[in-house]
């Protein structure tokens, strides 16, 4: 019999007791692999800690460590426990308000035992009540360093990594985060390490009103986006994503230091005045779709990517 691998599973919580059971019996649930569970509260006010003082006793084997913190912000919270969870060989990420499909790690294991550092997947849309609403956008682009510098490719709760992108994120503090996940695919990409997209969807994702990230799939999500373009939001995740960068040159494939370096000139330049496509290409940066790079180039001649 094949030895089981065991995954670190990282959730943050707060607030969480109206579906966090769900969420906790399908990681438990899953097939052909070992979770050991870390979880960060940041301040939960409900019954989210005894929900958890609840699991932690029936389960020992299964939750490690329960971190209390107070961030007030689930990026950051996140964050935290990539910078401080344990040693593992593999680690998966959770929301405290999905439910994942039995198989959802194990086939992200055998992928990543294929050579890659670091996979993420499509999602199946839920409501509250988990009635399908529909799927996230599916990407046919590859994974690359030019469009991890414009585009985070997956959700948080898809992503299954190594301890290699683990190092890589405790390389440097980072002091500005909106996306984990979009902060593990630029990393991963730029020092040259292999990204999986997988275009089945082995996870529930649930939408409902305290979602912090939806998947766009609304009028309500489309408005979103094009309000947080005309604010210039991307232009600031840009600005600090590209400074962090430049922080940690060293050892990263020449190709990818060029494309960053290019990519800084060319918005201080605004350089697509009148849509140069020519060097848009040359260049090489790349949304996944056609409004996508429709906006990214939009934004850069109005100065709001």
């Amino acid at each position: 019999m094949l030895r089981k691998e065991t995954v670190a599973v990282l959730l943050p919580t707060y607030n969480s007791e109206k579906y966090l059971k769900e969420q906790l019996d399908s990681i438990l649930n899953q097939v052909g692999i070992n979770v050991k569970i870390y979880i960060s509260d940041d301040g939960s006010t409900d019954n989210t800690l005894k929900i958890l003082k609840e699991y932690f006793k029936k389960y020992p084997k299964n939750f490690k460590h329960l971190y209390k913190v107070r961030f007030n912000e689930a990026c950051s919270n996140f964050y935290s426990l990539l910078l401080k969870v344990p040693k593992h060989k593999y680690y998966a990420m959770a929301d405290h308000d999905d439910v994942w499909m039995k198989d959802k790690i194990l086939r992200a294991i055998k992928i990543l035992k294929k050579g890659y550092d670091l996979y993420g997947s499509r999602v199946k849309a839920v409501d509250k009540n988990l009635k399908f609403i529909g799927f996230s956008p599916l990407f046919n682009k590859k994974p690359s360093f030019a469009n991890a510098l414009v585009q985070g490719l997956f959700a948080n709760n898809t992503t299954v990594f190594n301890h290699d992108i683990i190092k890589l994120v405790r390389i440097k503090r980072i002091n500005f985060i909106t996306d984990i996940s979009w902060l593990l695919y630029l990393l991963a990409t730029f020092y040259g390490k292999k990204v999986f997209y997988d275009k089945t969807a082995r996870i529930l994702y649930r939408q409902h009103e305290n979602n912090v990230h939806g998947i766009n799939l609304s009028l309500n999500s489309k408005l979103l986006r094009v309000w947080r373009f005309l604010r210039a939001n991307e232009k600031r995740i840009n600005d600090n994503h590209i400074g962090y960068l430049k922080s940690i040159i060293k050892n990263q494939p020449k190709k990818n230091i060029s494309i960053l370096k290019s990519f800084e000139y060319m918005r201080k330049k605004m350089i697509f005045f009148n849509f140069d496509n020519n060097f848009f290409n040359t260049l090489g940066v790349y949304r996944q779709t056609k409004k996508g790079n429709f906006f990214l180039k939009a934004g850069i001649i109005l100065n709001r990517e």
